[in-house]
């Protein structure tokens, strides 16, 4: 007895186990099918039935069948389901031509998933078996029926590497309780809709988040700082060269063209290299006639441009005797040029065809360090053999500490009458690029004085010949 009772203890240990696999296995699967309807063809030729099927119990990992039956039970078309996930939505359609039934009457169709064989009547109230009926037109159009393009939410539609994708996008759809059905206009029409507006909003977005963290261009007020005095007399060497100082505009000497006089400064640092810890911290654009300058024609570059300009500049200022005049200066050019493009554009765009004929000066503002940078100028006359110097002075500056600002302004030539607008676009960006390259190309080496002749070998002194 006792054995008989242990025997039928395991027994109902493997009947338990058996039940507990089946009820897994029906809550780890449950397939229902939703939103089925029918359509008639243009022609009448094709019924077109459309579902989706959802997976409301858990993961499955098997593919599962779909089959379509007439009223008799006959089946008439099967597709194969992908395994689902939990909640997630798969749509489904079946193509029917409709030649296959009887014309004038009502056709009743049955889909199933997952089940081998159409249950009786009686037992076909399940989620996972859906009727819809059909009315079949009196006159049926016999043809080839017309090409219908697939929908993109079949998974067998889209390429394996995309189908994550797809997965993700309709699992979100299904969440929220939207089929999306991309054959229906409606529904186009309100996908297009919600893109443009959420396209609009992203750019409104994206255009106040600019606005608050992106601040414009500026270019202060400058003012020289080198000492000016009224108290020296004008006629002495130091008044001199102050009165000149007033005079000189940039790094740059005017043609020589008969006798005159010019001056110009030169940015160096305490060890008297060109450039070398100066950087730039701005340029302007702005056009001037015999008044002065024309205020609502300043233009002030990016900070993108300024960039580019102080980059080239800290580059140049690195290869110092190593700059090559040619290789160099065409890559410094290939830098600047997109500065200087972007800010003979805004001149151009803001001024519009008002006053393109009028000159344009460019402003370049640069600042150093106190104590590790210097201002010098230099006195030349014109002469038949060029510009001579005749003096040359550092700057005394005013301030103690802090920053030096230092301005460079250059003159261009504006539209000619003859000029295209297209063309002075071009030629104002090739003449500001050929100057800002030549204001951070370091000066060549000071030539190699010549040798001193060798003195002249004396002779021996000869004796006196005696008498």
């Amino acid at each position: 007895m006792r054995r008989l009772s242990g025997v039928s203890g395991w027994l109902m240990v493997i009947i338990s186990l058996l039940s507990a696999g089946v009820l897994h296995a029906q809550i780890t699967r449950e397939y229902v099918i939703r939103d089925i309807r029918a359509n008639l063809s243009a022609n009448a030729t094709l019924i077109t039935v459309d579902f989706v099927v959802v997976n409301e119990g858990r993961e499955t990992e098997l593919p599962e069948t779909v089959r379509l039956y007439d009223e008799s039970g006959v089946e008439i078309a099967t597709r194969s389901l992908p395994p689902l996930a939990a909640n997630e939505r798969f749509p489904v359609r079946f193509e029917v031509p409709t030649a296959r039934f009887p014309a004038g009457g009502q056709e009743r169709l049955i889909v199933t998933v997952g089940l081998e064989t159409l249950p009786p009547t009686g037992q076909q109230q399940r989620p996972d078996i859906a009727r819809i009926s059909v009315l079949i037109p009196d006159v049926i159009v016999v043809g080839t029926p017309e090409p219908t393009t697939p929908t993109p939410l079949d998974d067998t539609n889209i390429p394996e590497a995309l189908r994550p994708l797809f997965r993700t996008i309709s699992g979100a759809l299904a969440r929220v309780g939207v089929t999306l059905d991309l054959n229906s206009p409606l529904q186009l029409v309100l996908l297009g809709a919600t893109l443009v507006i959420a396209l609009l909003l992203l750019y409104v977005f994206v255009l106040i988040i600019r606005l608050i963290f992106t601040r414009p261009p500026k270019f202060t007020a400058w003012q020289p700082p080198y000492l000016y005095s009224n108290m020296i007399d004008p006629n002495s060497m130091p008044g001199r060269r102050q009165l000149w100082q007033q005079h000189a505009q940039s790094d740059l000497l005017p043609p020589c063209m008969g006798a005159g006089y010019a001056a110009r400064k030169v940015l160096i640092d305490s060890q008297g290299v060109k450039l070398a810890h100066w950087h730039v911290a701005g340029i302007r654009a702005t056009l001037y006639d015999m008044y002065g300058r024309v205020n609502h024609s300043t233009v002030i570059a990016p900070k993108s441009a300024v960039k580019r300009l102080d980059r080239a500049m800290r580059q140049a200022v690195k290869r110092g005797a190593r700059f090559d005049s040619q290789r160099d200066a065409r890559r410094a050019a290939r830098t600047i040029q997109p500065a200087a493009r972007v800010l003979v554009d805004q001149l151009i765009k803001k001024v519009g065809k008002r006053s393109l004929a009028l000159p344009v000066a460019v402003d370049v503002r640069l600042k150093g360090a106190f104590g590790d940078v210097r201002i010098m100028f230099e006195l030349y006359e014109c002469t038949a053999n060029g510009w001579h110097m005749l003096d040359t002075w550092n700057a005394e500056l005013n301030l103690m500490s802090g920053t030096v600002s230092e301005n460079f302004t250059y003159n261009l030539y504006g539209q000619r009458p003859d000029e295209q607008r297209k063309t002075y676009r071009a030629r104002l960006s090739a003449d500001l690029t050929t100057l800002l390259v030549t204001m951070i190309t370091p000066p060549p080496p000071p030539p190699t004085p010549p040798a001193a002749p060798k003195p002249a070998k004396t002779p021996p002194a000869t004796a006196p010949v005696a008498l």
